[in-house]
């Protein structure tokens, strides 16, 4: 069972998407990289999160980083390789 507070942030990916996320102030970032690797097919490993500058480890909790609802933390996603000719 989820504990913390429920709260919604919103991910803008580097791909451009935007996308509104329910997450607990308990979750960790990895939690939420398997969430959105469940909707997007992104793999956890190869999502960067940041949020005000900084980079938001695995490890750290939403309650952690201090995430304000409605807040939009930054998603870099792998680019996708040039196919050379």
């Amino acid at each position: 069972m989820p504990s913390g507070e429920e709260l919604y942030i919103k991910l803008r990916l580097s791909s451009g998407k935007d996308l509104k996320m329910n997450v607990y102030t308990s979750d960790t970032v990895l939690k939420i990289k398997k969430k959105l690797h469940q909707l997007e097919g992104i793999e956890p490993s190869k999502q960067r999160w940041f949020y005000a500058g900084k980079i938001l480890t695995d490890k750290t909790t939403i309650g952690e980083a201090k995430i304000p609802k409605g807040y939009v933390v930054q998603v870099i996603l792998p680019q996708p390789t040039p196919v050379e000719n």
